[in-house]
């Protein structure tokens, strides 16, 4: 699980997200990835002064990367790290993303 954020949908970038989340022919047992995109006002969280708490306060939504696998062996964890890391690295560089080694998501 890792997240990222982004500031709006990464339209120009979606078509690239889709082939890796949703490959044309999967392996039975691979990993399967998943994209969650959390999406609400800001306007509020913005508000408040960056120092007056530990949380960051960036204009941006939290995207959550996910992959699940049943066959729990080095080559399906390496598939989904891989996996992940391309998506995160894809939605970060995007025009509308970023990565903040930080996100409301842990393992």
């Amino acid at each position: 699980m890792k997240g990222v954020t982004q500031t709006k949908l990464p339209v120009d970038a979606f078509q690239s997200i889709l082939d890796l989340v949703v490959p044309v022919s999967p392996k039975e047992g691979e990993p399967e990835l998943a994209v969650i995109a959390e999406y609400h006002g800001l306007k509020k969280m913005l508000s408040v002064p960056a120092e007056a708490t530990a949380f960051r306060r960036v204009p941006g939504n939290n995207v959550l990367l996910l992959a699940t696998w049943k066959k729990l062996n080095q080559e399906n964890t390496k598939l989904a790290h891989d996996g992940i890391k391309s998506l995160a690295d894809l939605i970060a560089s995007s025009n509308t993303g970023r990565s903040t080694g930080y996100g409301n998501y842990s393992k």
